[in-house]
């Protein structure tokens, strides 16, 4: 029923950038209130881009794809890439669905 941190400190194994994210829905949402902006940040920064909405509409199976990634996405070696959730319309029961997160990374020689 709060914004913040879902998943922190998965360390990147090597240079790269983020090109894509996405989450599946696992299983449906039954709080008809959940409305969260999922996020992704590289050491802190919000990645431009890449939010995916998770709705309390979500069926299982259903693939939520986030938004065109732009900018503030390369990651080094060791980095913390970290996955946030933002409130929209707090839920007013506890069930907001379980989605599987996927992040498409395009490894980077010398970063």
């Amino acid at each position: 029923t709060s914004s913040g941190d879902l998943a922190t400190g998965i360390i990147a194994p090597h240079g790269g950038k983020i090109t894509a994210v996405y989450a599946i829905c696992v299983r449906a949402p039954t709080d008809a209130d959940v409305d969260i902006d999922l996020n992704v940040e590289i050491g802190g920064t919000n990645v431009t881009g890449g939010v995916v909405a998770l709705l309390n509409s979500d069926a299982v199976a259903a693939k939520k794809s986030g938004t065109a990634v732009t900018a503030a996405n390369v990651s080094h070696e060791g980095d913390t890439i970290d996955l946030e959730g933002v409130v929209n319309t707090a839920g007013t029961a506890t069930d907001v669905g379980l989605y599987n997160v996927y992040i498409e990374y395009e490894t980077l020689a010398g970063v």
